[in-house]
């Protein structure tokens, strides 16, 4: 994938210590050109600037690791806070906020179940009849209903990759909401039914 990096033990650790720095500078840059423009601004420099950073191939790359996910969710968390502190004036000191509460203040999702929908976008692209041949299809099995047959990994490491991560969070969607899979179309309609399900 180009612009994704694997360090010498096949980890994505530097890549996303990569990202996250990027989008802290970036975090920090379209704040100091937003300030005293709204924080309608600065919702919209994020998302034009600072989500794509965090987001690129953010399905392959996504860190099984706690710490890793707690690093990028701190840049999202960062944006929402100044938001919500332009908005109102009195918001609670930073660290008094939750972060679940800190996005709900301003309407976002995390950026943990955005990677969950982007893997379950990407698996369902590959389920579809007209999809071009991908190696990482030639895994995927169907059962006698046409559900996706579990895949099973015998280390950490395997268990961790997006094709093993995606057929799992598919497995977990109920069974009505994938089974309409025909085409292209179908593929917006299924995430959005999905977020309920993918957030706990």
């Amino acid at each position: 994938l180009l612009g994704v990096r694997l360090d010498c033990r096949l980890s994505f650790g530097t890549h996303i210590a990569e990202v996250i720095s990027r989008a802290r500078r970036m975090l920090g840059f379209v704040t100091r050109v937003s300030r005293g423009a709204g924080s309608r601004t600065l919702r919209r420099l994020y998302t034009a600037l600072v989500l794509p950073h965090l987001e690129y191939c953010a399905a392959v790359w996504n860190p099984p690791q706690a710490t890793l996910s707690a690093s990028l969710e701190s840049v999202q968390r960062r944006a929402a806070y100044t938001i919500l502190r332009w908005q109102t004036p009195h918001v609670p000191r930073y660290r008094d906020i939750a972060t679940d509460d800190l996005l709900a203040g301003v309407g976002w999702n995390s950026l943990a179940l955005r990677r969950k929908i982007s893997s379950t976008r990407l698996l369902a692209t590959c389920l579809l009849p007209e999809a071009p041949e991908v190696p990482l299809a030639r895994q995927l099995r169907l059962n006698r209903n046409g559900g996706l047959q579990p895949l099973f990994a015998r280390t950490d490491r395997h268990r961790n990759t997006f094709i093993i991560r995606a057929v799992n969070l598919w497995r977990s969607l109920p069974s009505e909401m994938t089974a309409g899979l025909m085409e292209k179309e179908d593929i917006k309609p299924i995430c959005r039914g999905a977020i309920p399900h993918l957030r706990s």
